[in-house]
C-alpha cells in the first residue's frame, strides 16, 4: 500500500475589507495544515441582542468553524469556544461604547 507524503506548506491569503466606502487590502502568509484523512468540522456560534435605547437594540453574532481530525473534536471545540467568547465580548464592549476595536 503506497504511503502519502505529508508536508507543511505556506500559502498566502489576501483579505479585502470595506469600511465606510474605503477599501483596504492586506496579504498575510499562513502555514497550511494538510489533512491526510477525512476531517470533522467543529463550529461555535454565539449571539447577543443589546438594548441601545428605548425600544431599540443591536444584534451581534460571532461564528467560527474549523476542520480537525475526529480525535481532536473536543479540544478544537474548546479552542474555538474560547476565541468566540473573547470576540463576542469585544463586540459587545465596542457597541456599548466601551472600546474601539
Amino acid at each position: 500500500m503506497p504511503t502519502k507524503k505529508v508536508s507543511e506548506k505556506e500559502g498566502y491569503v489576501s483579505v479585502t475589507s470595506t469600511v465606510v466606502g474605503v477599501n483596504k487590502q492586506r496579504v498575510k502568509k499562513l502555514k497550511i495544515r494538510p489533512f491526510v484523512t477525512d476531517t470533522a468540522h467543529v463550529s461555535v456560534k454565539y449571539g447577543v441582542t443589546i438594548p441601545t435605547q428605548e425600544y431599540g437594540s443591536a444584534r451581534v453574532d460571532v461564528m467560527m468553524s474549523a476542520p480537525c481530525y475526529v480525535e481532536e473534536m473536543v479540544d478544537t471545540y474548546k479552542q474555538i469556544r474560547e476565541l468566540v467568547d473573547k470576540l463576542i465580548s469585544a463586540e459587545v464592549d465596542r457597541i456599548e461604547g466601551g472600546g474601539d476595536e
